[in-house]
């Protein structure tokens, strides 16, 4: 009977031993979530039409693309734009990179774009600093942008945390539309595209102006 309880001891310790060392086994890599391609990509600005008697056709400028594969950081960097009477621009440097293909590896896209003291159709946009950044993996998409001391048809614009913020009204049929995020799912891939600042207009010949675009998308 000692030999017994003896023996039944030992195989209880040895499971208890056990037990939680199993716990401590990690999940194959091959069942984690990877993403089998991404894509991305940041300008500085884009403008075509006219807007107060004044024709722009600028950009998309700087301007960088991700691979489906990902790579980088890949970036590009404008010292100015000066075009009298329509843009002004101090330094705009874009930035994108990403990865992908890599299982057991989580996988991202991000991108981002920054413009400093922008001034734009005779100062009706004036700004210190315009941002956008977004990111995509397999969690989904997010993003946002930053305006800096921002001045927009001589209104003063606060902080803009919300997404899609319409600044209205503006006079000239004009639309602005601050941090623009446009979300989009297409089978299994998420995919963003922010505008820091989105300027339309239906007037004349018609305007379509952007500063600060930052796009990712990421395919599971």
């Amino acid at each position: 009977m000692k030999s017994s309880r003896r023996s039944g001891t030992k195989r209880a310790l040895a499971s208890a031993l056990l037990t939680p060392a199993l716990a401590l086994v990690p999940a194959s890599p091959a069942h984690a979530v990877h993403l089998t391609s991404v894509g991305g990509g940041a300008f500085g600005v884009r403008a075509t039409g006219t807007l107060l008697a004044i024709p722009l056709n600028v950009g998309p400028e700087p301007t960088v693309t991700l691979a489906a594969t990902g790579g980088g950081p890949f970036s590009d960097d404008t010292a100015l734009l000066n075009l009298p009477g329509a843009l002004k621009t101090g330094v705009l440097s874009v930035k994108t990179q990403g990865q992908a293909g890599t299982i057991g590896t989580p996988g991202f896209a991000e991108s981002s774009a920054s413009l400093a003291n922008v001034a734009l159709l005779n100062k009706f946009l004036r700004a210190k600093a315009v941002k956008s950044h977004c990111r995509a993996d397999a969690a989904g998409v997010s993003g946002g942008a930053e305006l800096v001391k921002t001045k927009i048809s001589g209104r003063n614009v606060a902080e803009v945390n919300d997404p899609n913020t319409r600044l209205g009204p503006v006079p000239g049929g004009i639309t602005v539309k601050l941090n623009e995020q446009i979300v989009a799912t297409s089978g299994s891939t998420s995919s963003i595209t922010v505008n820091a600042v989105h300027i339309t207009s239906t007037v004349g010949g018609g305007l379509d102006v952007i500063i600060g675009q930052s796009r990712c998308s990421a395919t599971t």
